[in-house]
């Protein structure tokens, strides 16, 4: 069984994507965004169903993808990282407030945002929910979800070194491929555009 795991297209960004977003910002995707997720219809045109985040970029990402005609199920533990005291705060603003605690999680992305959510914790959580979808869903699942929690679940899978964050990115629109296979996660791709 494979899992299909989707960023959301790209959202309408405020001070032109300066700001750090996370499960705490609802945004509505933008005209690329919507682009994004047209493209990725012929791919998926056959799958039976769509899972997403609650979060609107998510949600819109999926139900554009479904074309109407592909239910379209909201699950919480595909929800975005949250950020804590950072969201929706310029990064300068991070910087300036919080040197310390920014300047070390440029270095080890296991370090948390003041008040947010541990990378162990949104991993746990994604992995939780991919453990409900297989067991709820037959065949090969798509879900949209977000860049932080995919690359939180994939640096589990993996055993990545936080200290290479830079190494792994997720970009808007693209394809991470998880495979189920006698109850083990395994990554086979990883922010496929």
């Amino acid at each position: 069984q494979y899992i299909y795991l989707i960023r959301h297209g790209r959202p309408e960004l405020p001070g032109n994507g300066s700001c750090c977003i996370g499960n705490g910002t609802d945004l509505p995707l933008s005209a690329v965004g919507r682009r994004q997720a047209e493209a990725l219809v012929p791919a998926f045109a056959d799958a039976s169903a769509i899972w997403c985040s609650p979060l609107r970029r998510s949600r819109e990402t999926a139900e554009i993808m479904s074309g109407g005609t592909i239910p379209v199920q909201e699950l919480a533990g595909l929800d975005e990282i949250g950020v804590g005291a950072w969201e929706g705060r310029s990064f300068a603003e991070i910087r300036e407030a919080w040197p310390d605690v920014y300047d070390r999680r440029g270095e080890d992305w296991s370090i948390p945002p003041v008040g947010g959510e541990s990378l162990t914790a949104a991993a746990g959580r994604m992995q939780a929910a991919l453990l409900e979808m297989t067991s709820t869903t037959a065949g090969n699942i798509v879900a949209v979800s977000h860049e932080g929690s995919i690359r939180a679940l994939v640096w589990r899978l993996m055993g990545l070194d936080t200290r290479a964050d830079a190494t792994y990115r997720q970009p808007y629109g693209s394809l991470t491929v998880i495979k189920y296979e006698y109850g083990a996660f395994s990554v086979t791709a990883a922010g496929k555009l």
